[in-house]
């Protein structure tokens, strides 16, 4: 159970840097008085669905995860 439970940090976390690619061109646009998207929003992007997908117990393709499901929750309310 503890390794589970490192993996589901390490969902929660790649859910963090995912979500903080939009605070991060949030900032950067405000600054800039512009839409601007900065390198750091593909690094966050690109870090983020790493840790949330292809970790052993965060991944889709191999089990059902709090940190997924949270995942694709939040999303799923912003969009609609």
């Amino acid at each position: 159970m503890a390794e589970d439970g490192w993996w589901l940090l390490v969902g929660f976390g790649g859910q963090a840097l995912f979500m903080g690619r939009f605070v991060l061109q949030w900032f950067v646009s405000e600054r800039a008085r512009r839409s601007v998207i900065p390198v750091g929003f593909w690094y966050l992007s690109i870090l983020g669905r790493w840790c949330c997908w292809y970790t052993p117990c965060t991944g889709a393709t191999r089990c059902s995860s709090p940190a997924r499901d949270w995942g694709w929750r939040s999303t799923c309310a912003t969009c609609n």
